[in-house]
């Protein structure tokens, strides 16, 4: 387990190292052979004396991590904190709050990696992720003892609807009435009901399709299709008429809660990025996040029409990792859909962070979120 527990600290990116429960101090001197600085407390003078005396370049507090992190400590992040030897009644309500104070002392990136735990089974597992309000590894070792791990993203990516901004039920007909101006070109007198009817109706047949198949249409040329089959004709580039249509016929709010998360993530370093499901252009999607969060950058937005290929395919969430450049463990992906977001997350080695309130009796396999406010104060 030790030899397991110094690989995944050193994977950690680059930075000091804060250990738990220094000992005689072996771990210690390993870490800083590997180059690494270190900071470390036990609750014992007598193995620190051991230990300062086997590795003098060591930042050594005598200190119990039960009463939180060291006052000397508070204000640093590290690239990794480290108990090998475990953390005592990490399920109580006290064992709760340290572990959320040690993961908001994690660099992005940075990995809380617990030793000598125990789970009841993966219902146990579960339960305790559940609790703790952040996604975590469990790598068994021997006979139920295993490596608790928790890891600082360096990204969110989010879904778009349901997730960021809450859409009203679309109403077709309101968008093809407000596109209707603009039309320069209509010798066959065509209305925004027939227009509605025939798109609305090709939509419909598609839809089916890009579910079961996981293949994505591109609104434009539905547009385009429909538009010269009616002979119409408009001065206005699709892009224009597009989020014209979008606008009227679904306006949308920012979700509850949602820009302070975001507010959370600039202060503390970690970016966010979109992957939506949706046959709304790129560039119209990238303008409605821009209304509605002009105070944030997300590094990139995929709207899938842009790439054919749908959530739940892993291969959509592995575009976004390598245009992020980070590994699974380094991204959470925050969604409202189970198959699409949760499970397809999963498939690519993501965190996945579901935003569902569970209902009286319902159990869910991954993180359930209510609101992003929770999400805030937890990160927080």
């Amino acid at each position: 387990m030790l030899e397991r527990i110094v690989q995944a600290a050193l994977s950690a990116p680059e930075g000091e190292i804060f250990e738990i429960g220094v000992g005689t101090g072996e771990l210690t001197r390993t870490l800083l052979d590997a180059g690494r600085a270190v900071t470390g407390v036990d609750l014992s003078p007598e193995m620190l004396q051991v230990t300062r005396e086997r590795v003098p370049e060591a930042t050594l507090v005598p200190h119990d991590i039960a009463d939180g992190m060291p006052t000397c400590q508070k204000d640093r992040r590290f690239a990794a904190i480290i108990a090998a030897n475990g953390i005592n009644d990490i399920d109580s309500d006290a064992g709760i709050r340290l572990m959320r104070e040690l993961f908001g002392r994690l660099l992005p990136g940075g990995s809380l990696i617990i030793g000598n735990v125990r789970f009841d089974g993966d219902a146990g597992r579960i339960a305790y992720q559940q609790k703790l309000g952040l996604p975590i590894r469990f790598e068994g070792v021997s006979t139920g003892m295993g490596i608790l791990t928790l890891t600082k993203p360096c990204m969110l990516l989010f879904d778009y609807g349901g997730t960021l901004a809450q859409e009203r039920s679309m109403d077709t007909l309101r968008g093809y009435k407000t596109l209707m101006p603009y039309f320069t070109e209509n010798p066959r007198g065509v209305t925004a009901e027939a227009l509605d009817n025939l798109e609305t109706g090709l939509f419909y047949k598609m839809d089916p399709m890009r579910i079961q198949m996981g293949y994505e249409v591109h609104n434009h040329a539905l547009m385009r299709f429909v538009q010269e089959y009616l002979g119409l004709a408009s001065d206005l580039p699709l892009i224009e008429q597009e989020s014209l249509f979008w606008e009227s016929a679904a306006p949308a709010v920012a979700m509850d809660g949602i820009t302070e998360l975001l507010s959370a993530l600039r202060r503390d370093g970690i970016g966010s990025a979109i992957i939506s499901n949706m046959m709304f252009s790129g560039e119209a999607l990238a303008r409605r996040i821009r209304m509605l969060f002009p105070d944030h950058e997300f590094a990139f937005i995929i709207a899938t029409s842009e790439y054919i290929i749908r959530k739940p395919s892993h291969l959509i969430f592995e575009l976004a990792l390598r245009k992020a450049n980070l590994k699974p463990t380094e991204v959470w992906y925050l969604g409202d859909n189970y198959r699409c977001d949760v499970e397809g997350a999963r498939s690519a080695g993501i965190s996945p962070v579901w935003l569902h309130t569970l209902g009286e009796g319902e159990t869910a396999d991954c993180l359930t979120i209510p609101d992003w406010k929770t999400l805030t104060a937890i990160l927080s």
